[in-house]
């Protein structure tokens, strides 16, 4: 194997590796287990046997077996992309029957045909029609999936959409890419690509899910202190379309000594309940949320007002101290503020 080859046998096996061992993580680690965790560690699994087979019938002479294996495999993606997708989003915690025949229908099917009609003695069969019928069953409920998010990508638009909703929308994303790319490499296009895009995906997850706090809400339930005092779905869509207008209207992040009581009390809430909204569907706290609107004024005004100092901005958007104002900026930009009004200057050269 030449050296070029060795590169990108590496790369691309790196994803399919790592992606084994979240699979494992999501089985045996996590706790308390959860259903739907259960659900993306089969769907991780599944396209890690689907990559892992395309990875060695380039690089290698791979068995004929391990190449029905890995075709066997990619007929599941689909119904466990939906199946995820659909108890995420609906916080259900436990199989229910219907969620069986998705499961058992094409697993058993493949099964069924892999016993009468083995890759081993029909290897024309499985690479013609065998692939264009799971690639059919990925693609229909990528489909049906796309009815789960569709309300999600209407909320994204509008830029009301929640850390957990994002995460859904990535996660249908990236398995959309894999597939039109199998499908697209069945008709021609460079075969390799899966597998590469599967350790690009798989790492713009990994990086979603770096900070603790966002894999809390994504992998475990809901805190226990809001555990017993739910909000509805329409209430708490409501009181973040209202934080966002006052917000937007009122600019009360530019007071550096804004409490979360005085925004409450003008939206008829509750400091408790606005700060239930914001953590649950936001994903974040009530000072991540005020520093959001004041880092973004800051950038308006670093943009417009050159004769402005920096410290001099961070009092204006509602930072008390220049440590504050610079902690948060590189927190949400990832550079300082004198770095990004270097940016700006040198665009407009």
């Amino acid at each position: 194997m030449e050296i070029g080859s060795q590169i990108l046998f590496f790369l691309a096996g790196l994803g399919v590796f790592n992606g084994f061992l979240l699979a494992l993580y999501l089985f045996f680690f996590v706790r308390p287990r959860r259903w739907v965790n259960f659900l993306f560690g089969l769907l991780m699994l599944m396209l890690c046997i689907r990559i892992g087979k395309s990875l060695f019938f380039i690089f290698t002479d791979v068995a004929r077996i391990y190449r029905q294996i890995g075709l066997s495999a990619c007929i599941m993606v689909g119904p466990f992309l939906y199946l995820y997708i659909k108890h995420f989003l609906n916080k259900i915690k436990t199989p229910k029957n219907v969620d069986w025949v998705h499961i058992l229908i094409p697993l058993f099917s493949i099964i069924l045909i892999g016993f009468l009609r083995p890759y081993e003695a029909y290897p024309e069969f499985w690479n013609n029609f065998m692939v264009l019928s799971i690639y059919g069953v990925w693609s229909i409920y990528m489909i049906g999936t796309f009815f789960l998010v569709f309300p999600l990508i209407r909320k994204g638009i509008k830029k009301q959409i929640s850390f957990k909703e994002g995460w859904i929308l990535l996660i249908y994303s990236c398995i959309l890419i894999l597939c039109i790319a199998y499908i697209l490499a069945y008709y021609g296009f460079p075969y390799l690509s899966g597998p590469l895009l599967f350790s690009l995906i798989f790492y713009v997850l990994i990086a979603f899910l770096a900070n603790k706090k966002s894999r809390m809400l994504i992998m475990y339930d809901e805190p226990v202190k809001y555990q017993n005092q739910k909000i509805s779905e329409k209430k708490a869509e409501d009181l973040i379309n209202r934080l966002s207008g006052i917000m937007q209207n009122e600019h009360f992040y530019l007071n550096p000594k804004i409490k979360l009581a005085q925004i409450a009390q003008s939206i008829d809430s509750t400091p408790h309940e606005l700060s239930q909204v914001i953590n649950n569907r936001l994903g974040i706290s009530f000072n991540h949320y005020i520093n959001e609107f004041r880092i973004k004024a800051a950038c308006r005004m670093l943009q417009e007002y050159d004769h402005l100092t920096i410290e001099g901005i961070g009092r204006e958007v509602g930072f008390n101290s220049r440590t504050a104002f610079y902690a948060a900026f590189k927190t949400m930009m990832n550079q300082t503020p004198a770095q990004y009004k270097m940016q700006l200057k040198k665009s407009l050269q």
